[in-house]
Protein backbone atom coordinates (compact mmCIF):
# COMPACT_ATOMS: atom_id res chain seq x y z
CA UNK A 1 0.00 0.00 0.00
CA UNK A 2 1.20 3.25 -0.83
CA UNK A 3 2.01 5.60 2.29
CA UNK A 4 2.07 9.57 2.06
CA UNK A 5 3.35 11.93 5.20
CA UNK A 6 1.20 14.96 5.45
CA UNK A 7 3.35 17.48 7.72
CA UNK A 8 -0.11 19.15 9.36
CA UNK A 9 -0.81 21.44 12.84
CA UNK A 10 -2.56 23.83 10.48
CA UNK A 11 -6.29 23.77 9.48
CA UNK A 12 -5.46 24.17 5.94
CA UNK A 13 -3.00 20.90 6.70
CA UNK A 14 -6.26 18.95 7.94
CA UNK A 15 -8.27 19.83 4.90
CA UNK A 16 -5.75 18.62 2.81
CA UNK A 17 -5.70 15.35 4.42
CA UNK A 18 -9.30 14.78 4.49
CA UNK A 19 -9.47 16.04 0.59
CA UNK A 20 -7.03 13.52 -0.20
CA UNK A 21 -8.97 10.61 2.16
CA UNK A 22 -11.82 11.65 0.01
CA UNK A 23 -9.61 11.77 -3.65
CA UNK A 24 -8.80 8.41 -3.48
CA UNK A 25 -11.61 6.62 -2.14
CA UNK A 26 -13.25 7.95 -4.58
CA UNK A 27 -10.93 6.54 -7.27
CA UNK A 28 -10.93 3.22 -5.47
CA UNK A 29 -7.01 3.64 -4.65
CA UNK A 30 -6.05 2.25 -1.11
CA UNK A 31 -3.67 4.72 0.52
CA UNK A 32 -2.25 5.07 3.85
CA UNK A 33 -2.38 8.77 4.70
CA UNK A 34 -0.40 9.60 7.85
CA UNK A 35 -0.78 13.03 9.63
CA UNK A 36 2.27 14.12 11.53
CA UNK A 37 2.01 16.62 14.09
CA UNK A 38 4.48 18.16 16.08
CA UNK A 39 3.25 17.75 19.79
CA UNK A 40 3.14 22.18 20.10
CA UNK A 41 -0.58 21.87 21.35
CA UNK A 42 -2.31 19.60 24.38
CA UNK A 43 -5.53 19.01 22.11
CA UNK A 44 -5.40 19.22 18.62
CA UNK A 45 -7.93 19.18 16.08
CA UNK A 46 -7.39 15.93 13.74
CA UNK A 47 -8.19 14.77 10.21
CA UNK A 48 -11.86 12.81 9.89
CA UNK A 49 -11.74 9.24 9.16
CA UNK A 50 -8.93 7.05 8.29
CA UNK A 51 -5.71 8.74 8.88
CA UNK A 52 -3.05 7.64 10.61
CA UNK A 53 -2.38 10.48 13.59
CA UNK A 54 1.63 10.67 14.71
CA UNK A 55 2.49 13.12 17.31
CA UNK A 56 5.94 14.27 18.87
CA UNK A 57 8.28 15.10 16.01
CA UNK A 58 10.23 12.94 13.96
CA UNK A 59 14.19 14.13 15.78
CA UNK A 60 15.11 16.46 13.08
CA UNK A 61 16.19 15.72 9.53
CA UNK A 62 18.09 13.17 9.98
CA UNK A 63 15.54 11.22 12.35
CA UNK A 64 12.61 12.11 9.75
CA UNK A 65 14.56 10.84 6.61
CA UNK A 66 15.16 7.56 8.77
CA UNK A 67 10.88 7.33 9.40
CA UNK A 68 10.47 7.98 5.99
CA UNK A 69 12.96 5.27 5.05
CA UNK A 70 11.39 2.75 7.51
CA UNK A 71 7.74 3.58 6.34
CA UNK A 72 8.40 3.53 2.18
CA UNK A 73 6.76 6.81 1.82
CA UNK A 74 6.09 7.73 -2.04
CA UNK A 75 5.85 11.69 -1.27
CA UNK A 76 5.73 14.22 1.36
CA UNK A 77 2.99 16.43 2.03
CA UNK A 78 3.90 19.69 3.65
CA UNK A 79 0.84 21.74 4.92
CA UNK A 80 2.15 23.26 7.60
CA UNK A 81 2.09 27.13 9.11
CA UNK A 82 4.09 28.97 7.06
CA UNK A 83 5.92 30.01 9.72
CA UNK A 84 7.06 26.45 10.89
CA UNK A 85 10.72 26.88 8.85
CA UNK A 86 12.52 24.25 10.63
CA UNK A 87 10.09 21.46 10.10
CA UNK A 88 9.28 22.93 6.39
CA UNK A 89 13.62 22.63 6.39
CA UNK A 90 13.72 19.24 7.55
CA UNK A 91 11.28 17.94 4.87
CA UNK A 92 12.74 19.37 2.47
CA UNK A 93 16.41 18.02 3.89
CA UNK A 94 14.61 14.31 3.73
CA UNK A 95 13.02 14.93 0.74
CA UNK A 96 16.39 15.71 -1.15
CA UNK A 97 18.52 12.46 0.73
CA UNK A 98 15.95 9.63 -0.61
CA UNK A 99 14.91 10.96 -3.73
CA UNK A 100 11.03 11.72 -2.90
CA UNK A 101 8.64 14.10 -4.25
CA UNK A 102 7.81 17.19 -2.07
CA UNK A 103 4.74 18.81 -2.16
CA UNK A 104 3.74 22.35 -0.37
CA UNK A 105 0.11 23.54 0.56
CA UNK A 106 0.20 27.67 1.97
CA UNK A 107 -2.85 29.43 2.69
CA UNK A 108 -2.86 32.81 0.53
CA UNK A 109 -1.33 36.08 2.34
CA UNK A 110 -3.64 37.83 4.44
CA UNK A 111 -5.53 40.93 2.79
CA UNK A 112 -3.80 44.41 2.97
CA UNK A 113 -6.37 45.96 4.80
CA UNK A 114 -4.16 48.75 6.81
CA UNK A 115 -3.14 51.90 4.96
CA UNK A 116 -1.73 54.57 7.26
CA UNK A 117 -1.76 52.40 10.31
CA UNK A 118 -0.20 48.77 9.04
CA UNK A 119 4.00 48.03 9.06
CA UNK A 120 5.30 45.08 7.56
CA UNK A 121 8.41 43.56 8.96
CA UNK A 122 10.78 40.74 7.65
CA UNK A 123 11.01 37.64 9.46
CA UNK A 124 14.78 37.37 8.69
CA UNK A 125 15.70 40.04 11.09
CA UNK A 126 12.85 40.59 13.42
CA UNK A 127 14.05 40.42 16.22
CA UNK A 128 16.77 43.38 15.96
CA UNK A 129 13.89 45.57 13.78
CA UNK A 130 10.76 44.96 15.72
CA UNK A 131 12.05 46.44 18.77
CA UNK A 132 13.07 49.55 16.85
CA UNK A 133 9.98 49.99 14.78
CA UNK A 134 7.90 49.70 18.19
CA UNK A 135 10.31 52.13 19.63
CA UNK A 136 9.95 54.51 16.90
CA UNK A 137 5.99 54.58 17.11
CA UNK A 138 4.10 57.11 19.06
CA UNK A 139 4.00 56.44 23.00
CA UNK A 140 0.78 55.85 23.12
CA UNK A 141 0.56 52.82 20.69
CA UNK A 142 3.05 51.12 23.21
CA UNK A 143 0.92 51.44 26.27
CA UNK A 144 -0.94 47.91 26.11
CA UNK A 145 0.89 45.68 22.88
CA UNK A 146 -0.48 42.38 22.19
CA UNK A 147 2.19 40.21 20.75
CA UNK A 148 0.49 37.08 19.10
CA UNK A 149 3.83 36.13 17.48
CA UNK A 150 4.04 32.26 18.59
CA UNK A 151 5.40 30.63 21.48
CA UNK A 152 9.02 30.02 20.52
CA UNK A 153 9.05 34.15 19.95
CA UNK A 154 7.60 35.29 22.91
CA UNK A 155 11.22 34.07 25.06
CA UNK A 156 12.90 36.56 22.77
CA UNK A 157 10.74 39.74 22.39
CA UNK A 158 9.40 39.94 25.77
CA UNK A 159 12.92 41.85 27.49
CA UNK A 160 13.29 43.65 24.50
CA UNK A 161 9.59 45.11 23.04
CA UNK A 162 9.64 48.74 24.28
CA UNK A 163 5.98 48.61 26.03
CA UNK A 164 4.25 49.28 29.20
CA UNK A 165 2.19 46.14 29.32
CA UNK A 166 2.73 43.31 26.76
CA UNK A 167 -0.59 40.64 26.94
CA UNK A 168 0.92 37.72 25.11
CA UNK A 169 -1.38 34.73 23.70
CA UNK A 170 0.03 31.39 23.48
CA UNK A 171 -2.32 27.84 21.71
CA UNK A 172 1.38 26.10 23.03
CA UNK A 173 0.64 23.00 25.02
CA UNK A 174 -0.18 22.92 28.61
CA UNK A 175 3.46 22.13 29.53
CA UNK A 176 4.73 24.92 27.29
CA UNK A 177 1.96 27.74 28.71
CA UNK A 178 3.14 27.24 32.48
CA UNK A 179 6.92 27.48 31.16
CA UNK A 180 5.63 30.82 29.46
CA UNK A 181 3.74 31.86 32.54
CA UNK A 182 6.89 31.37 34.56
CA UNK A 183 9.33 33.02 32.85
CA UNK A 184 6.76 35.78 32.17
CA UNK A 185 6.29 36.28 35.62
CA UNK A 186 10.45 36.55 36.32
CA UNK A 187 10.64 38.75 33.30
CA UNK A 188 7.98 41.12 34.97
CA UNK A 189 7.89 42.60 31.79
CA UNK A 190 4.39 41.46 30.70
CA UNK A 191 1.65 42.11 33.19
CA UNK A 192 -1.01 39.77 31.65
CA UNK A 193 -0.18 36.95 29.92
CA UNK A 194 -3.74 34.97 28.42
CA UNK A 195 -4.39 31.98 26.25
CA UNK A 196 -7.60 31.54 23.79
CA UNK A 197 -8.51 28.80 21.76
CA UNK A 198 -8.81 28.87 18.30
CA UNK A 199 -11.97 29.10 16.03
CA UNK A 200 -13.79 30.16 13.05
CA UNK A 201 -13.02 33.41 11.41
CA UNK A 202 -16.74 34.94 11.76
CA UNK A 203 -18.55 37.86 12.78
CA UNK A 204 -19.08 36.25 16.22
CA UNK A 205 -15.31 35.97 16.49
CA UNK A 206 -14.59 39.58 15.46
CA UNK A 207 -16.57 40.34 18.05
CA UNK A 208 -15.05 38.67 20.72
CA UNK A 209 -11.52 39.74 19.53
CA UNK A 210 -13.28 43.29 20.04
CA UNK A 211 -14.68 42.73 23.51
CA UNK A 212 -10.94 41.17 24.60
CA UNK A 213 -8.74 44.38 23.31
CA UNK A 214 -11.38 46.92 24.61
CA UNK A 215 -11.42 45.00 27.66
CA UNK A 216 -7.68 45.22 28.10
CA UNK A 217 -7.35 48.64 26.17
CA UNK A 218 -5.29 47.14 23.20
CA UNK A 219 -3.11 49.77 22.09
CA UNK A 220 -1.26 47.73 18.99
CA UNK A 221 -1.44 44.53 17.55
CA UNK A 222 1.83 42.59 16.53
CA UNK A 223 0.78 39.50 14.71
CA UNK A 224 2.34 36.89 11.70
CA UNK A 225 0.84 36.60 8.46
CA UNK A 226 0.08 33.25 8.59
CA UNK A 227 -3.20 33.41 6.09
CA UNK A 228 -5.18 31.48 8.55
CA UNK A 229 -8.87 32.69 9.10
CA UNK A 230 -8.84 31.38 12.66
CA UNK A 231 -6.23 34.07 12.71
CA UNK A 232 -7.52 36.87 10.75
CA UNK A 233 -10.39 37.68 13.01
CA UNK A 234 -8.04 39.77 15.27
CA UNK A 235 -6.68 41.94 12.63
CA UNK A 236 -10.09 42.86 11.37
CA UNK A 237 -11.04 43.53 14.96
CA UNK A 238 -8.02 45.89 15.08
CA UNK A 239 -8.70 47.50 11.70
CA UNK A 240 -12.46 48.28 13.37
CA UNK A 241 -11.35 49.57 16.70
CA UNK A 242 -8.81 51.52 14.23
CA UNK A 243 -5.73 50.17 16.16
CA UNK A 244 -2.40 50.13 14.80
CA UNK A 245 -1.06 46.53 13.54
CA UNK A 246 2.40 45.18 13.02
CA UNK A 247 2.32 42.23 10.56
CA UNK A 248 5.57 39.71 10.48
CA UNK A 249 6.01 38.74 7.01
CA UNK A 250 6.25 35.44 5.93
CA UNK A 251 9.64 33.70 5.58
CA UNK A 252 11.27 33.08 2.47
CA UNK A 253 9.93 30.13 0.67
CA UNK A 254 12.08 27.06 -0.61
CA UNK A 255 12.05 25.79 -4.27
CA UNK A 256 9.47 23.62 -3.92
CA UNK A 257 6.32 22.86 -6.29
CA UNK A 258 3.57 24.64 -4.83
CA UNK A 259 -0.26 22.85 -4.93
CA UNK A 260 -3.86 24.28 -3.94
CA UNK A 261 -6.79 22.58 -2.18
CA UNK A 262 -8.20 22.74 -5.00
CA UNK A 263 -6.28 20.88 -7.35
CA UNK A 264 -4.26 17.83 -5.57
CA UNK A 265 -4.00 15.85 -9.18
CA UNK A 266 -0.16 16.18 -9.17
CA UNK A 267 -0.40 13.86 -6.23
CA UNK A 268 -2.83 11.45 -7.38
CA UNK A 269 -1.11 11.36 -10.36
CA UNK A 270 1.87 10.43 -8.69
CA UNK A 271 0.29 7.81 -7.03
CA UNK A 272 -1.39 6.19 -9.70
CA UNK A 273 1.63 6.16 -12.10
CA UNK A 274 4.86 6.98 -10.52
CA UNK A 275 4.66 4.80 -7.24
CA UNK A 276 4.51 1.13 -8.04
CA UNK A 277 8.24 1.52 -10.50
CA UNK A 278 9.39 3.52 -7.61
CA UNK A 279 8.47 0.53 -5.02
CA UNK A 280 9.79 -1.92 -7.03
CA UNK A 281 13.03 -0.04 -7.24
CA UNK A 282 13.84 0.69 -3.28
CA UNK A 283 16.29 -0.90 -1.74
Amino acid sequence: MTTLLVLGGSALARRTADALRGCFAEKGIAVRIVYALAGATSSPRRPRGEVEVLSGGFGGAKGLQKWLHDNEVAAIIDATHPFAEQISENARQAARALALPLFRLRLPAFPRLYTKKRFLVSSVSFAETLPRLVASLPSSYRRSVLCALGARRIDSLAKRLPARRLLLRSFASAQRQGELRLRTLRLRRARCLDFCAMGPCSAQSVRQEMRWMKRRRVSLLLCRDSGAREAFAKIVAAQRLSLPVVVLARPPSPSVPTLSLRDLSPILRLVQRQLPSRSESRP
